[in-house]
């Protein structure tokens, strides 16, 4: 029920494309997606002013902490539970980990339309995050393991994923690479796909690389 508002809005949008028109109907489906999809960014960009307002400093860049380190971790979370979880704290029904009456604080003032665009940032993000670590583990394979002397997994198991996040809060992460592997020089501009790579087979995550 927490979706009608997303969905009656894209279903509207899609109907006004499509009506009325005489263009052929390849054009057509076209242009709904191209709507679907427009209307998708502006969710996304209204989503993370509010990710970054609200959220940012408890569930981390990509939404990959616990908040306090109690909470779910909300990366992990469906676009629909994501809307559904704050709708229910902010009504109250809803106390996971004793956190209720925080994160009603923190959603209390959200609208629908507001609860929609974090959900769609959220798991747009974390979207995003798999793809950094994907080619952060490719380019790890392709250019550094050789180097390094160490399989991809061995690498990214060094530190568990707080201290993988501490070196990157502190902006250590590239020297912390280098105290690893002393004979690499990792690239800065390499660094955004390095660190997904490591935090997401981080020796506490539960990920295994699949080589």
């Amino acid at each position: 029920m927490y979706m009608k508002y997303y969905m009656f809005n894209l279903s509207m949008l899609l109907l006004f494309v499509g009506c009325g028109s005489s263009v052929n109907r390849n054009d057509t489906e076209i242009s709904s997606q191209e709507t679907a999809n427009k209307n998708r960014q502006v969710f996304y960009a209204q989503g993370e002013a509010i990710f970054k307002d609200k959220c940012k400093a408890c569930h981390g860049n990509y939404a990959e902490k616990k908040a306090l380190g109690k909470s779910d971790v909300i990366a992990k979370m469906k676009e629909t539970d994501l809307i559904e979880a704050m709708h229910d704290y902010k009504s109250d029904t809803r106390n996971n980990y004793g956190m209720g009456g925080l994160m009603k604080g923190q959603v209390s003032t959200l609208s629908n339309e507001e609860f929609t665009s974090l959900g769609v940032y959220i798991y747009d993000l974390n979207k995003e995050r798999l793809t950094l670590a994907g080619k952060g583990h490719k380019l790890y394979a392709i250019k550094y393991e050789e180097s390094c002397g160490m399989s991809s997994n061995d690498f990214a198991s060094q530190k568990s994923q707080s201290e993988w996040t501490k070196t990157n809060d502190t902006g250590t992460f590239i020297d912390e690479l280098k105290e690893i592997c002393p004979n690499v020089t990792f690239k800065k501009s390499y660094e955004q796909y390095l660190y997904a790579f490591v935090y997401r087979y981080a020796s506490d995550s539960g990920n295994i690389v699949s080589e």
